[in-house]
């Protein structure tokens, strides 16, 4: 490995301990969540519906929890969707990389949103209130 490449490496691995995690209880589940990267953090904002102000501030919110919750009761989430990923016909699974940047991290995201916006939105404040603890 060249010299560069080896400081890019380090320069990583360095930048990974500044993405806090942490492990919060919401309503007695253990949740890992995770501030985001500069990449999760463009996704979301793809991510957001621009319908009206209400469902633009629902969908910020689904977004970055999509991303951010990490696993729960110590399940991940790429591992807990990973099958529904794979039972996914063929041309849908295309479509869905190509449209989360050929990122499999992404995708997950997407499947997780999808299963989110399905949840009470007083659940889903309690969950974010949490993530929002992580920037402070």
């Amino acid at each position: 490995m060249s010299n560069l490449g080896q400081i890019l490496l380090d320069i990583q691995k360095e930048s990974d301990g500044d993405l806090l995690q942490e492990t919060f209880e919401v309503r007695g589940k253990m949740f890992v969540l995770k501030l985001l990267n500069d990449k999760e953090t463009n996704w979301t904002f793809k991510s957001i519906a621009m319908n009206n102000e209400v469902s633009l501030a629902l969908s910020a919110r689904l977004a970055h929890l999509a991303v951010g919750i990490r696993s729960i009761e110590g399940a991940s989430i790429e591992d807990s969707f990973k099958d529904k990923l794979s039972a996914l016909p063929s041309d849908e699974r295309t479509k869905l990389f190509a449209n989360n940047d050929n990122d499999r991290s992404l995708v997950i995201a997407s499947l997780f949103m999808e299963f989110l916006s399905n949840l009470s939105p007083i659940y889903i404040g309690e969950l974010y209130e949490k993530w929002q603890e992580l920037s402070k």
